[in-house]
């Protein structure tokens, strides 16, 4: 798990998506360790409604029609790790399905194609798309490098749920709702964690899934931690196919750990605090990334993920009232597939179709891939109308903001801040190092 971006088997955890800046930076509780990541954050940006009737009209570019246009979403679905990122299939059909209803973009009715990166297809289905979409919207594949170069090369514009891998990340086609450049980091959480628990900083223990991705995203947040004075006396990588957590923890030869992470998928987390639990290795904290807020982490063993911590970046489910973003969300969610269930990356999918349609918007009937991507670098001011922390999609800089919330008594309950979010330049911290997969 982590603070930072993506998960699972053999992708990465990608904490992203985001959270209400409706509320802005709100108050907080915690006394001396709030203070540290107190900050101000600007007012909220500005409301979009880009969806709605207009005559804009010609084949101007491709996947552009008189009446229609076509776009395109990445993600894992098939392959080894069956619906890893299904919820993101259903926020962009949920997304489209809304957009349509309002009348479209400019009158122009959204069609879209679901291509399945299936953990290893990303550069066959980034090409797929290059021919037959006019642009990426809402992807999300763990291992995204594959076909950064790819769509660069043909220049779609590629506005992700979330990106995964520096390629992706840093290309000049990819703007996202909430920026992962490579080089900086959420350290917002681990200052915070720091000053409440000061005990958690020694004897840190770091697992993650021994694949390439993962193991990146593992040496950042290390990075990361570190400058708050973390002590990563433990960093252990396991077999992603059979990770072994008993064998693994039985290994540690200790029985007394500070701060304890995970990268990997959400069942992996839980099944590691099992096997500390029934080792009988005591810890001060348990830290998950943003792919940890969802319901399955809850269904696991109730008393080994009781009070764990989970960094989030997005309104909380639980706090839909304060949000007509996120109600719209979960609305159109529920109208076209009954029954599924909300993710935070879902909801960065979402975002991400905003971002979409309020750049395509402004571009009347002169739709093309280079006019939309110039609209998409004038935004600087983002929040996905109050669903998620407030962004630079247009300068790919991170947020500054986050949210935690701890597992007590089987539910997801705020922590810190008592509303909204902690929010500072500080939580934002450079990488001295940056990391590849070929590490």
């Amino acid at each position: 798990m982590g603070t930072g971006p993506a998960w699972r088997s053999s992708l990465l955890w990608v904490g992203l998506v985001v959270a209400l800046a409706a509320t802005a930076c709100g108050s907080d509780s915690g006394g001396p360790a709030a203070a540290a990541v107190r900050g101000v954050v600007s007012a909220a940006a500005p409301h979009v409604e880009p969806c709605g009737p207009g005559d804009a009209h010609g084949a101007t570019d491709t996947g552009v029609a008189n009446d229609s246009l076509t776009i395109a979403t990445i993600a894992d679905v098939g392959g080894l790790r069956p619906d890893l990122f299904l919820g993101n299939w259903q926020a962009m059909d949920a997304f489209v399905a809304f957009c349509n209803s309002m009348g479209g973009v400019n009158g122009r009715r959204l069609v879209l194609r679901k291509l399945d990166s299936a953990l290893f297809s990303e550069r066959a289905q980034t090409l797929n798309a290059c021919d037959t979409a006019f642009a990426l919207v809402g992807s999300a594949a763990a291992q995204d490098a594959s076909g950064a170069q790819a769509g660069a090369d043909c220049g779609i514009p590629d506005i992700p749920a979330f990106s995964a891998e520096a390629p992706h990340s840093m290309a000049p086609n990819v703007v996202e709702p909430l920026p992962n450049p490579s080089d900086t980091y959420l350290a917002g959480p681990a200052k915070y964690l720091a000053q409440r628990f000061p005990d958690a900083r020694d004897g840190a223990a770091m697992f993650y899934g021994s694949v390439g991705v993962t193991a990146v995203q593992a040496r950042r947040q290390i990075q990361a931690y570190e400058q708050s004075g973390f002590r990563f006396t433990h960093q252990v990588p396991f077999d992603v196919v059979s990770p072994g957590f008993d064998g693994l923890v039985a290994g540690l030869g200790t029985r007394k750990l500070g701060y304890v992470s995970l990268w990997s998928e959400v069942g992996d987390f839980a099944k590691l605090l099992d096997a500390l639990h029934g080792h009988g290795v005591r810890f001060v904290v348990a830290e998950g990334g943003q792919q940890t807020y969802d319901a399955k982490f809850l269904q696991s063993s109730a008393s080994s993920i009781e009070g764990a911590f989970i960094t989030t970046t997005t309104v909380p489910f639980a706090e839909a009232s304060t949000s007509p973003e996120m109600q719209r969300y979960l609305h159109w969610l529920d109208v076209t597939h009954p029954g599924a269930t909300p993710t935070a990356l879902g909801v960065q999918g979402w975002s991400a179709g905003l971002l979409f349609a309020d750049a395509l918007r402004s571009l009347g009937s002169n739709v093309t891939r280079a006019g939309l991507l110039a609209a998409l670098h004038r935004v600087h001011n983002w929040d996905g109308n109050g669903i998620h922390v407030p962004s630079d999609p247009g300068a790919n800089r991170r947020s500054g903001c986050f949210m935690l919330v701890q597992v007590r008594n089987g539910a997801f309950v705020r922590a810190y801040p008592d509303r909204g979010f902690a929010c500072s330049p500080d939580n934002v911290v450079a990488l001295p190092k940056t990391f590849s997969v070929a590490q």
